[in-house]
């Protein structure tokens, strides 16, 4: 990321995809670091919140390029990922699956196997449909200004606390910080 920016200053500010994936990115790290903190023994800890988490985190990290950029946020979207996350990996993985096996299999059985990526693409899209509109919260002129500088600027203060307190860690223990990242 550095890199990019080091060539091209504003990927910053034009470059949507590049927003996304690096705040998506930061707060997927920052909900891990929070669940693995958290000890809690109850069942929803333990089953639903780690599938909650990752899309929660995902969603909370791209949401200043989402209200820059476009100056809306679909509620709906929320409670989509949660139901679609799960999904997804499940269908790229069947997806190269069928790709690879063309080259041993029969087109008969290659028939049948492709219904499986076929239907987890189809829940796909009728859960992405079914929430496409739903709740769909536009932002004033003077909040689109200012509200993404705010939250990226609150998401990376958080991001930069808890990198402190590892550190901070590594140190009591008498570590130094270069090691830290062989337990990780």
């Amino acid at each position: 990321g550095v890199w990019l920016i080091m060539i091209d200053p504003f990927t910053l500010l034009y470059d949507v995809g590049f927003g996304l994936s690096f705040g998506a990115t930061l707060g997927i790290l920052m909900m891990e670091r929070y669940r693995r903190s958290v000890s809690e023994t109850s069942w929803f800890w333990k089953k639903i919140w780690p599938l909650i988490s990752l899309t929660l985190g995902a969603s909370l990290g791209s949401l200043p390029v989402i209200f820059y950029h476009f100056g809306t946020l679909s509620i709906g979207s929320f409670f989509a990922y949660i139901f679609i996350g799960p999904v997804v990996g499940m269908n790229l993985l069947m997806s190269v699956i069928y790709l690879l096996s063309h080259m041993i299999f029969p087109d008969t059985f290659l028939y049948y196997l492709g219904y499986i990526p076929y239907g987890l693409s189809s829940f796909i899209i009728f859960i992405a449909s079914f929430f496409a509109g739903a709740w769909i919260w536009t932002l004033p002129g003077i909040l689109a200004a200012t509200i993404p500088p705010i939250l990226l600027f609150v998401w990376c203060m958080l991001f930069l606390k808890q990198e402190q307190e590892i550190i901070l860690l590594w140190v009591q223990k008498g570590q130094s910080s270069q090691h830290r990242f062989q337990d990780l």
